[in-house]
């Protein structure tokens, strides 16, 4: 096997070595969110979250993009209805904490580029989650 050359090392113009590339082996395991979402929601008592947390980065790229946002404007009030349902909502199944997860991932990283969960929204969905994951354990 050490003969044989990676995908990043292919010769150029020829084709990566069995036929696979990085791109074509890891496209089926990295599903994008909406099409992860379809799936997860048939008859899911996680519908509505999973749903909520697919529509979350639109409701802050909404904010975002209206600098003069008002706490009172219609993103903001967008933005928040749809946090509040997410800080609400505890979820039931592993496609629930998967898209809650992701939803503080984003929070986390949103309003500045870098990963700080103080002071956001992912601070206290990180500790929803461990608790959610203990009680889907019969721990909780």
């Amino acid at each position: 096997m050490a003969d044989t050359p990676s995908a990043a090392n292919a010769a150029p113009g020829r084709a990566p070595p069995f036929g696979l590339d990085r791109r074509s082996w890891t496209a089926p395991l990295v599903p994008t969110l909406p099409h992860a979402v379809a799936p997860a929601m048939i008859g899911n008592p996680d519908h509505d979250l999973i749903r909520r947390c697919a529509e979350h980065l639109a409701c802050l790229e909404a904010v975002k993009a209206s600098p003069d946002e008002e706490e009172d404007g219609p993103a903001w009030c967008a933005y928040e209805s749809n946090r509040d349902a997410i800080s609400a909502a505890q979820p039931q199944t592993l496609a629930g904490l998967i898209a809650k997860a992701r939803a503080a991932k984003l929070e986390a990283t949103f309003w500045d580029s870098f990963e700080n969960i103080h002071d956001t929204m992912a601070e206290p969905w990180a500790w929803d989650l461990v608790n959610a994951l203990l009680r889907l354990a019969g721990e909780g």
